[in-house]
């Protein structure tokens, strides 16, 4: 598997076969990024996003998450970065955040300005960003139902 980028924890690499996606685990961390208290089942996790790109993410030679990436959103020469979802055994390793700053760090590389999305109904997400040192913004033609981020 191709590794697209990397920090010294975790390692983000693109799977065309989207493997990953179909780990029971994964679907459920996707869930907890709906809300901890989803009522949304993982087989049920909308992963066929028009216009988003997964990533799984690795650390230790273990496969322990995903991120969702979409293009010129919100707007041309931008990115969001509208998933995090790490395994909840391999949670309070900081992961997320690791897998976030790795992100962060390819897009400004390759001169591309990064925003993070979460749903308002997960409020474990909203302060993840901020403690990830993103501030919270809003755009006339924001999408309802989600806070977008920028890094302060």
């Amino acid at each position: 598997m191709p590794v697209w980028t990397r920090s010294k924890y975790v390692s983000i690499y693109d799977d065309p076969a989207l493997e990953f996606l179909e780990s029971t685990q994964i679907q459920m961390a996707l869930c907890d990024g709906i809300s901890r208290k989803s009522d949304v089942a993982p087989s049920e996790v909308e992963l066929d996003v028009p216009g988003v790109f997964w990533y799984g993410v690795r650390s230790l030679g273990e496969s322990v998450g995903v991120v969702g990436l979409r293009p010129n959103a919100p707007f041309r020469g931008a990115t969001t970065l509208v998933a995090v979802a790490i395994i909840r055994q391999y949670r309070g390793n900081a992961l997320g955040t690791h897998s976030v700053l790795a992100v962060a760090r390819k897009m400004k590389r390759d001169g591309v300005k990064l925003y993070g999305s979460v749903p308002r109904t997960n409020g474990r997400g909203l302060y993840f960003w901020l403690r990830c040192g993103y501030a919270p913004i809003t755009l006339k033609e924001g999408a309802s139902g989600e806070t977008l981020f920028r890094k302060i």
